[in-house]
């Protein structure tokens, strides 16, 4: 069940950002998408709202989908914060509603976790950019802050969003309750740490491609401009250290063995931090 979860959430996730992709393509003027290179039967205003109108009707049935199998099977819906796990009872259908509601939130979120990353690395877009001004588009005018902004997001939203998500979760007794306020805001800062943890894995995957492209020609697809981009920006500290020999550049390798081990590090330091709530 939880390869159709994931599966179901993606399914939400692009649903949303084709609604979001011909929302903004009649006030781009230019077409975003390949289907907006072709003649519209119908005014656009309708079409796109047809994708957000999907996705309340996706987490619906899904939810009723967890119901129905909750009542016969054991099986109970998790939903994964980094530091804390947070179950929930699958046969009563309220819980599974909100377990569906909430599980493509924290989909969407690590989205735009990752669009945020983006932005902040390709600070020097190759031409053509399509990839980078797909997340431009996105993002919206979040893509114009200041980098640090853009680093410092997961940490401010966190706070606002655990208050009253946590609230909820108390009212409905899935979460034991807080000693105190603080105990929240605490709980708050780790959840905004713990998500930016996430970042390493997209960092690792922008370094793989790269070494990758490096080495293996894979031909003259804007794509492998765009990771070249982010590899650039990525690998920026270790501009000038020894690490080329010949034609051998190991500042990739070395830089995938910091971030796995800082990653590893942080993670488990923050679960330590979390069982010992509050300080």
């Amino acid at each position: 069940m939880d390869i159709v979860d994931l599966i179901l959430n993606l399914a939400g996730v692009l649903l949303w950002v084709n609604w979001r992709i011909t929302s903004a393509t009649p006030r781009l003027g230019t077409p975003t998408t390949l289907l907006g290179t072709l003649r519209r039967a119908e005014p656009a205003s309708h079409r796109r709202w047809y994708f957000l109108a999907a996705l309340p009707v996706l987490l619906t049935v899904r939810a009723w989908l967890y119901w129905e199998i909750g009542g016969t099977t054991t099986w109970a819906p998790s939903l994964n914060l980094g530091v804390m796990s947070i179950a929930f009872r699958s046969d009563l259908f309220q819980r599974a509603f909100f377990y569906s509601v909430l599980s493509f939130g924290v989909a969407l979120g690590l989205f735009y976790l990752w669009l945020l990353l983006l932005s902040v690395l390709n600070r020097r877009p190759p031409k053509p950019d399509p990839f980078g001004r797909f997340v431009r588009l996105m993002l919206g005018p979040v893509a114009r802050l200041a980098p640090w902004i853009q680093l410092l997001m997961p940490l401010m939203l966190a706070l606002p969003v655990w208050l009253g998500l946590s609230l909820l979760l108390d009212w409905m007794q899935v979460l034991p309750h807080p000693e105190s306020f603080l105990h929240r805001l605490e709980q708050a800062a780790l959840l905004g740490l713990g998500a930016c943890l996430t970042w390493s894995h997209l960092v690792a995957g922008i370094l793989l491609l790269h070494l990758i492209n490096t080495y293996i020609h894979l031909g003259e697809h804007p794509l492998w401009g765009y990771v070249d981009s982010l590899a650039r920006s990525v690998l920026g500290p270790f501009r000038g250290t020894p690490l080329r020999f010949g034609k051998v550049d190991f500042a990739p390798v070395v830089a995938l063995a910091l971030v796995y081990l800082a990653a590893r590090g942080a993670d488990h330091l923050l679960m330590q931090v979390y069982q010992r709530l509050p300080i």
